[in-house]
């Protein structure tokens, strides 16, 4: 399996060689954990696409709030999002994995709450998501 945490470059656990080099197996698959809610639910249908005949599968994992360094690296544990409840990363890590093996396109990994805002992302206008992101992430909003 070969993660990224953005869908531009596509760091791999094959030595130093390029992605999908000859050396990587046929049956390799591919994560694309999606960084930012603001990017909105992009699944990565033109990759699964191009890939469609290599036996690569493609799976687009959307966490929440999820308790591992990233908040206190990003300098985020004022916040609400970084002081509020976070998911377990090896559930996350499970529920993509088995998504994954299941050939799934895309998965909201996490809690029921992470999973229902999943489900009601597309239904609420993309200024609406940016500005609910915006207070979440805001400085001093979590004390």
């Amino acid at each position: 399996m070969v993660t990224t945490p953005d869908s531009g470059a596509i760091p791999t656990q094959f030595d130093e060689r390029p992605p999908f080099s000859p050396s990587m197996p046929a049956n390799a698959g591919y994560v694309n954990q999606e960084r930012g809610k603001w990017r909105g639910r992009q699944p990565p249908t033109p990759l699964r696409d191009e890939l469609r005949d290599t036996g690569v599968t493609v799976t687009s994992l959307m966490p929440g709030p999820t308790d591992t360094e990233f908040f206190e690296r990003a300098d985020l544990e004022d916040t609400r999002i970084g002081a509020g409840p976070k998911d377990d990363p090896a559930d996350v890590a499970r529920e993509g994995f088995e998504a994954l093996m299941d050939g799934k396109e895309q998965v909201v990994a996490g809690s029921l709450k992470t999973k229902i805002m999943g489900r009601s992302g597309r239904f609420v206008p993309d200024k609406a998501k940016a500005a609910m992101h915006r207070k979440m992430a805001e400085p001093g909003s979590g004390s």
